[in-house]
């Protein structure tokens, strides 16, 4: 378990997830076309910004900000999605994904290790 926050804390699996993410979203054949930037696009940035609000907030306020670094990542997303939305290029929204999808899939992990630790443990009565 050690192990696992050594490589949540020193986020290389942050940046593969990213990076991955990144990768498989430029990939897909409808960002090649020009298409128009239309609501379900912003709608899509914007539901991205909240949830990398809500991923900043998790890695911020667990074990008293141990977890800190991965804020960068958070960050990025909701700045990438919200140039998306200002800026109105389908081509902003695969970063924008990309980093929101690692940042709640980092969440989950803290999760993990939060509740699998050994200060959450459960009194049986």
């Amino acid at each position: 378990m050690r192990d696992f926050a050594k490589l949540i804390e020193s986020y290389y699996f942050q940046i593969a997830l990213t990076i991955t993410f990144t990768v498989i979203a430029l990939t897909v054949p409808i960002l090649y076309y020009p298409l128009s930037f239309n609501l379900r696009y912003e709608a899509l940035s914007f539901r991205c910004f909240f949830l990398d609000l809500a991923s900043s907030l998790v890695f911020y306020l667990v074990e008293e900000g141990r977890f800190r670094s991965l804020l960068t990542f958070s960050i990025g997303g909701a700045l990438s999605s919200l140039l998306s939305a200002k800026f109105q290029k389908t081509l902003l929204l695969s970063p924008c994904l990309a980093l929101t999808v690692s940042s709640v899939m980092m969440v989950s992990l803290v999760a993990y290790h939060y509740l699998s630790s050994d200060r959450t443990s459960r009194r049986r009565f």
